[in-house]
């Protein structure tokens, strides 16, 4: 599995590329969390929204997973997939929205996160991204082979 991500600003240029079906097969809004807008243009807006009081320019995290192809996520695999990342970024309970889109017969999925902790109003940091991203990516853990003497 292949996972990019960064933050993020601009909720209207996101949700243009997010939302394009014209590159894309098929686009699925699989959920919005934690906003009252149950639209992704409209779900996007509201978590920058959150960033006004952070003072926060980049308050977004957009990562992508691309299943190695011709392998397709099941949905109970995506969602831990989805939470196994959201836990490692630190961005756990966030809002996020899900998008999976396909082309070609390979799926891949979008995830926006809001980078906004709303109890202490600043944003989670987002460094040391790519060793949080490759750890996840090794998902499921593979458990080494037991040492058997001979």
């Amino acid at each position: 599995m292949i996972i990019k991500g960064k933050s993020r600003a601009g909720p209207q240029q996101l949700a243009t590329h997010l939302g394009n079906a014209e590159k894309n097969e098929t686009v699925r809004l699989i959920e919005t969390r934690g906003t009252i807008a149950q639209d992704l243009r409209g779900a996007l807006i509201e978590m920058d929204a959150y960033a006004a009081g952070a003072r926060c320019q980049r308050s977004h995290y957009h990562a992508a997973i691309s299943p190695e192809p011709p392998h397709l996520l099941r949905p109970e695999q995506r969602t831990e997939a989805i939470d196994a990342l959201e836990k490692k970024l630190g961005l756990d309970g966030h809002a996020r929205v899900v998008v999976t889109h396909e082309k070609l017969g390979r799926q891949h999925i979008h995830v926006v996160w809001s980078r906004i902790d709303l109890e202490k109003m600043r944003a989670v940091s987002d460094s040391h991204k790519f060793r949080k991203h490759q750890e996840v990516s090794r998902w499921p853990p593979q458990t080494p082979p037991r040492f058997t003497p001979t």
